[in-house]
């Protein structure tokens, strides 16, 4: 196996494969599975059934109806030597339509490049990204309380010389109960196939099933979430999460995730590994969130949005 994309691989897994399992290494695009929203972050969830205040919430397509019109940026510091972001935009097409536009990228910094002897030949910087386009469209009648959508995006991967793509569709289910105090929501994400590689063999992308609820705890200023997440590499992955919604225009939050744990696992040494903390603050057309999420020995990851309702 090249040299260059064993480092890579070995590397992505670490940042975004959330534990290293026994199928660490069994996919390629590991990075789809990072959580792009800093709201859903600091609450330790994908952000499957979270009420759609945003125009940001990109992992349930079928919340893109609810969104409204707006454009926003994320960016998440990788330890000192990366970082990885988001671009969006949102709109509505008529009451009960809406479509969206996102880029997501990964940039995982300067690596040396070495010949088979080991020696310094050069620097390169490898990069991860995915470029999609979705659509949502809330049902009428009976079924008034239904959504659903789709998204189908392009994957990237240069590292140097070589290069991979792949393609991949995501679609989603939404239901809002009475009086919209309580959603559940279906995604399944990731479906696709990797074109090109940049070594030799081919893997599958990483396709993820999961279904979330929330809704306002009944007695207590809270919007509760809990959601389980399963990874066809990872396995299961269960998420809890709390935000304080009594404060107007502030919103902490908190939450953890439970992920299987492995003995040779480095990313759990730490019992802190899997909390995560966060707040979301609203100026008047501006939305700011702010995660900060614990990876164990690898340490704190701070993740930031901004976005613009226009």
């Amino acid at each position: 196996m090249n040299r260059k994309f064993f480092f890579i691989a070995l590397f992505s897994i670490v940042l975004f494969g959330g534990n290293i399992s026994d199928n660490a290494g069994s996919c390629s695009y590991t990075f789809l599975k990072n959580i792009q929203s800093a709201r859903s972050e600091g609450m330790a969830i994908k952000g499957i059934a979270l009420p759609a205040e945003t125009p940001y919430t990109l992992d349930n397509n079928a919340l893109i109806p609810y969104h409204g019109q707006g454009i926003g940026f994320s960016y998440r510091n990788l330890w000192g030597f990366g970082n990885a972001g988001s671009v969006w935009y949102s709109r509505n097409i008529g009451e009960d339509q809406g479509i969206n536009g996102f880029i997501h990228y990964v940039n995982y910094g300067t690596i040396d490049r070495t010949d088979q002897e080991g020696n310094i030949t050069g620097e390169f910087t490898p990069m991860d990204y995915a470029v999609g386009f979705g659509y949502g469209k809330r049902l009428s009648g009976n079924l008034k309380n239904l959504s659903l959508g789709v998204s189908a995006k392009i994957i990237g991967e240069n590292a140097d010389d070589m290069s991979s793509m792949g393609v991949a569709a995501d679609m989603g289910l939404l239901y809002r109960f009475t009086k919209q105090r309580a959603q559940i929501g279906l995604s399944v994400k990731n479906a696709g196939i990797q074109l090109s590689a940049l070594d030799e063999e081919k893997f599958p992308l990483p396709l993820m099933v999961g279904a979330g609820l929330s809704g306002r705890i009944p007695g207590l200023p809270f919007l509760g979430a809990i959601e389980a997440d399963y990874f066809q590499d990872d396995g299961l992955i269960i998420g809890l999460g709390l935000e304080l919604a009594s404060i107007d225009k502030f919103k902490p939050r908190i939450g953890y995730s439970i992920v299987p744990k492995v003995e040779s696992d480095l990313a759990d040494a730490e019992g802190l590994h899997g909390l995560s903390a966060g707040f979301g603050l609203e100026l008047k057309r501006f939305q700011i969130d702010y995660a900060l999420k614990h990876y164990g020995v690898l340490g704190l990851s701070h993740n930031f949005a901004i976005e613009l309702d226009i």
